[in-house]
């Protein structure tokens, strides 16, 4: 891309900035701090995570003012990589898996309840019932599907909001600058950065579909 147009683009203000971001906070109420966009003074970007994906934006890009939050690291991430994302072939891939459906919580075998143990500093046993966190108390999580990319594998639930954000910005392909297999994967598309952590290594063993990179 030339100079003249990437200073343009870097200039252009993002007119659908919380249809952008909003997709990526954390709507656990206990983690307040990433319920909603905040502005990172470190790195100087406005960011958007609920843990598991990460959108940064430059504040130039952007109409809203954001409160300030520096509380939050970037993850690490995964090797250099020269190569570039399709996004009909991630399309591709979500098309391929099984229609959504509902399973039992494995956390609270589908009771919506779980049991908390507490020793108090004088040996005392305490228990408690509370909600479970996993599905918060109804008894099913939705089942989650395995997309590899590149060297690691992700989950399709967070792949679809990247999606989606990638086409809002109207992008047909996005640089693959990191990647690696357990390491973040970092997607990159006119100043806006994605990070998105990869799943656990067994995840591996149940690979339910694949986009291969292209070469950049």
């Amino acid at each position: 891309m030339k100079t003249n147009n990437k200073k343009q683009i870097m200039e252009t203000k993002i007119n659908n900035e919380l249809d952008l971001l909003e997709p990526f906070c954390d709507v656990n109420p206990n983690h307040p701090e990433m319920n909603t966009p905040f502005y990172h003074p470190k790195y100087k970007e406005v960011w958007a995570t609920n843990g598991h994906i990460l959108i940064r934006i430059p504040p130039e890009r952007l109409v809203e003012e954001y409160n300030k939050f520096d509380r939050l690291t970037l993850p690490e991430l995964g090797e250099l990589c020269h190569k570039r994302l399709s996004l009909d072939a991630l399309k591709r891939a979500l098309d391929k898996l099984p229609t959504k459906h509902f399973t039992t919580c494995p956390e609270c075998d589908g009771y919506g309840n779980v049991e908390w143990e507490y020793h108090d500093k004088d040996g005392d046993r305490h228990e408690m019932e509370e909600e479970c966190p996993v599905c918060k108390g109804d008894g099913e999580i939705l089942h989650d599907y395995v997309i590899k990319i590149g060297l690691s594998v992700f989950s399709s639930f967070y792949l679809e909001i990247v999606y989606k954000a990638l086409r809002l910005m109207k992008a047909d392909t996005v640089e693959v600058a990191y990647n690696s297999s357990n390491l973040a994967l970092e997607l990159r598309h006119n100043g806006v950065k994605i990070n998105i952590m990869p799943l656990v290594p067994k995840a591996r063993e149940k690979v339910d579909a694949e986009v291969e990179l292209l070469k950049d």
